[in-house]
C-alpha cells in the first residue's frame, strides 16, 4: 500500500429495536407501511413507487426539502418488510415484523444505523408511531400544516423552550422525547408533532406539524403554531395565544 493512501472511515452500524402494539389488524398495518397513499398519511408528505421486493419506494417532505429512496429487500405481506437507504453516506437497513395479537398487531421495528444516531432515530420512530396509531384509528386522507423555523442554543435549551411553548399553548404533551421532539392531541381528531433537528452548531431546525384525518380546518390553528415556533426560536415564551 502506498504511504500516501488513506482509508475512509466508515461508521459501524448496529441495530436498534422498538416493539409496540397497534390497535388494528395485521393486514391494515402492513398496508400502512407499503401503500404509497397510506405512507403519505402518516410517515411522509408524499410517497411513490412500489413495495415489491427489488422495487423502490420514494418518500419526500417538500416542506423541509427532504427526500429518501428506500430499496425494498424483503416483502412478505402481511408479515415482514425490509428496506435499505443511503443516509449521509451510510447504508441503513430498517424493517418491521408483524404478529397477530388478538384484534391488535404486535410490531417489531428494527433499524440498523451508526450507534451515535440511535437516540435520535429511536425517538423519531416513536413520534411516527404515535402518528400511525391515530391514522389507523381515523383512516382516510390526512390534512397537514407544517411550520418550520431555526433556533440557537444547546440541544437541551432549545428543546426546553419548545416543550414549554407546547405546554403553554397546546396543553400537556402526550409523549416527550428529550431532546428530539414531543407530540400530543389538540382535539380528539387533531394531533401535533414538534421536532428539533441539529444543524451546524449552535443552530437547530424546528418543525411543527398539525395533522388531522377528519374535516378539521387546520389553517385556523396555523397562527398558533407559528407563534409557538417563533417563541421557541428565541426566548422562553410568555403569555398565552388566543
Amino acid at each position: 500500500m502506498s504511504p500516501n493512501c488513506q482509508w475512509a472511515s466508515v461508521p459501524a452500524v448496529e441495530a436498534l429495536t422498538i416493539e409496540t402494539q397497534l390497535s388494528a389488524p395485521r393486514d391494515a398495518v402492513y398496508r400502512a407501511w407499503t401503500d404509497p397513499s397510506m405512507l403519505a398519511s402518516w410517515l411522509c408528505e408524499d410517497a411513490s413507487g412500489s413495495a415489491r421486493a427489488g422495487s423502490v419506494l420514494e418518500l419526500s417532505w417538500p416542506s423541509l426539502g427532504q427526500n429518501l429512496q428506500l430499496h425494498v429487500e424483503i416483502a412478505e405481506p402481511p408479515h415482514r418488510l425490509q428496506v435499505s437507504a443511503r443516509v449521509a453516506g451510510t447504508v441503513q437497513t430498517q424493517g418491521i415484523v408483524l404478529r397477530d395479537r388478538g384484534e391488535s398487531t404486535g410490531v417489531e421495528l428494527y433499524h440498523q444505523a451508526p450507534k451515535e444516531q440511535h437516540r435520535g432515530i429511536a425517538n423519531g420512530w416513536r413520534l411516527r408511531l404515535f402518528v400511525l396509531e391515530h391514522f389507523l384509528r381515523w383512516g382516510g386522507e390526512r390534512g397537514i400544516e407544517v411550520v418550520a423555523g431555526t433556533a440557537l442554543g444547546t440541544e437541551t435549551a432549545v428543546y426546553d423552550r419548545l416543550a414549554e411553548a407546547a405546554r403553554l399553548h397546546l396543553g400537556e404533551p402526550a409523549l416527550q422525547l428529550m431532546p428530539d421532539g414531543l407530540c400530543g392531541r389538540i382535539t380528539d381528531g387533531v394531533i401535533y408533532v414538534l421536532r428539533r433537528f441539529s444543524l451546524a452548531a449552535p443552530s437547530h431546525l424546528l418543525a411543527a406539524q398539525l395533522m388531522s384525518w377528519q374535516d378539521d380546518d387546520l389553517k385556523e390553528l396555523r397562527p398558533t403554531m407559528e407563534s409557538l415556533i417563533e417563541h421557541a426560536s428565541t426566548d422562553a415564551p410568555s403569555g398565552a395565544i388566543h
